[in-house]
């Protein structure tokens, strides 16, 4: 089932972060929190999300956005990875999809098939590979699909967003403009 905007978002029960701490969404006290579930750890297209999730960190920071990415990778993978980045925020790993679960976040063969034959993924994959995100090894469900939820400081979802392709995430630029925006008005993003 979709967590819908408006609604109490899941708490992420027994999440732990890349360096064995616990997560919380209330650890990030009187702030929003961008949750981003992402697909495998060396997967191209979530290696440049979460690229332009680090690089924006300041912004996002600024604008009161704690940032917080899953994947159902084993952190052994995700570290790996995402070594070269030194990510400035905390990573999940979730290889038991408990997390995807509470959050409705779906397998589809279908639009994993449509996302390939989109010229946005060739555009996406030749800029991940001029960054050295070349791929590999698939951990757990290849056709798993990313999302992304704006929460709010009050735990309440003010936006959510699933990805109808392997590269749709919801831009840095709209979660601004939604934490700006809205306060405990909600909004699903298309």
């Amino acid at each position: 089932m979709k967590v819908q905007p408006g609604s109490i978002a899941p708490a992420l029960m027994g999440a732990a972060d890349q360096h064995g701490h616990p997560v919380s969404l209330g650890d990030a006290a009187g702030k929003h929190v961008l949750l981003v579930f992402l697909r495998y750890a060396s997967c191209p297209m979530c290696l440049l999300h979460i690229r332009e999730l680090s690089r924006r960190h300041r912004e996002l920071a600024s604008a009161g956005i704690d940032v917080i990415a899953v994947f159902h990778s084993p952190p052994r993978r995700i570290a790996r990875h995402t070594a070269r980045m030194a990510l400035p925020f905390r990573v999940i790993a979730n290889p038991g999809f408990t997390l995807y679960k509470q959050y409705g976040v779906v397998s589809s063969w279908l639009r994993l098939a449509a996302s390939v034959f989109a010229p946005s993924f060739y555009a996406g994959f030749v800029h991940a590979a001029m960054l050295g995100f070349w791929g590999g090894a698939v951990d757990g469900d290849a056709a798993r699909m990313p999302a992304d939820f704006l929460i709010g400081p009050d735990g309440t979802v003010l936006a959510s967003h699933y990805g109808r392709g392997i590269d749709d995430h919801l831009s840095v630029d709209a979660v601004l403009q939604i934490a700006g925006t809205l306060t405990p008005a909600v909004a699903e993003v298309a």
